[in-house]
């Protein structure tokens, strides 16, 4: 591969890792070797985008809305967070128990969940909140169940539009550097899962930013690519989902490219996630013994909080959250 594409965050130069086709075509994935983006080429075009998500796509089902909201969201994990990110109450005794409560139970279950879900929840109920590619309109339905009243979704398809009518929370339909929307509207722009999948990474921030009040904040969570469960199988890895995912981040390709967007990196934080060690080990050893013993109660049970403890040792995760402010606040 004599020539490689520049890196979309850093502008640097990359390296050839392997090929894959897909629909009969094939797509080369390369790392930067300077801020350790990776990323496949070329960019799947409209037809394959298509086929990627069709009506089947995962984010797009949604069975009954208490069922699965109560499965996404259950009550402990909403208290967890809300414990972690509550405004410091100087001397408050219960504030600090609960600080360290939240710790401990994030420490012992192995995943560091309440980021991504924290933030907003320590926003006030009046707070203008976007969910850019809000897929099924769940963690929306969620949030007005929490008393947030000024909400809106986008997403380029999918049923969320019509779901959420009943309810009275708009979605607008398109991608979100096309739909339009008026300048600093928005306190809170959360972007789950939405930033590996686009093709223009760059330009869905820059429209981002131009969305936000001048003290407003971008969360989002992206597969984490300097994860250790990337680094044990590699191609095998369950977060690649070739081609679907166009884009994989480290922290400092996502501080290049928020940079080039007028953003910075606030607050982050690695999430570890134990699934990703096994659905990774069960791609690689085929459904072997390994992946058995994995699976099983105890090992689920005394596993995830070592493999969180290593993450942190590591500074890494299967996943990063990211808090984005403004460059000018």
């Amino acid at each position: 591969m004599s020539c490689s594409p520049l890196c979309t965050a850093c502008l640097k130069n990359t390296q050839f890792l392997w090929a894959d086709n897909f629909d009969s075509k094939e797509y080369c994935f390369y790392k930067c070797l300077y801020c350790g983006l990776h990323f496949i080429y070329p960019i799947p075009d409209a037809q394959v985008i298509d086929l990627l998500y069709n009506k089947n796509y995962p984010s797009y089902q949604f069975d009954t809305i208490d069922i699965d909201i109560e499965r996404a969201y259950p009550p402990l994990k909403v208290k967890i967070a809300r414990w972690r990110f509550a405004k410091c109450r100087k001397t408050s005794f219960r504030f600090l128990l609960e600080k360290f409560l939240a710790i401990a139970i994030e420490i012992a279950s192995g995943r560091m969940f309440s980021f991504p879900l924290g933030v907003p929840l320590s926003l006030p109920l009046g707070a203008e909140i976007l969910d850019v590619g809000c897929g099924s309109g769940k963690w929306l339905l969620f949030m007005q169940r929490q008393g947030y009243v000024n909400l809106m979704g986008q997403d380029v398809s999918g049923p969320a539009a019509s779901r959420l009518k009943p309810f009275g929370i708009p979605v607008v339909v398109g991608t979100l550097p096309e739909v339009g929307l008026p300048a600093e509207l928005f306190d809170l722009i959360r972007m789950e899962h939405v930033l590996e999948h686009v093709s223009n990474p760059i330009e869905y921030l820059n429209e981002a930013r131009r969305l936000l009040k001048s003290h407003g904040r971008i969360v989002m969570t992206v597969p984490a690519i300097e994860s250790l469960s990337y680094k044990i199988s590699g191609r095998d890895w369950l977060a690649l989902e070739f081609p679907l995912h166009i884009y994989h981040y480290s922290l400092q390709s996502l501080r290049h490219i928020a940079s080039r967007s007028g953003l910075t990196i606030r607050r982050y934080r690695y999430l570890s996630v134990w699934e990703q060690v096994i659905g990774s080990v069960d791609r690689s050893y085929l459904g072997s013994n390994l992946y058995r013993v994995l699976r099983k109660r105890i090992a689920l049970i005394s596993c995830r909080p070592f493999y969180a403890i290593i993450n942190a040792i590591f500074t890494t995760g299967d996943f990063l959250s990211v808090e984005f402010v403004k460059n000018d606040m």
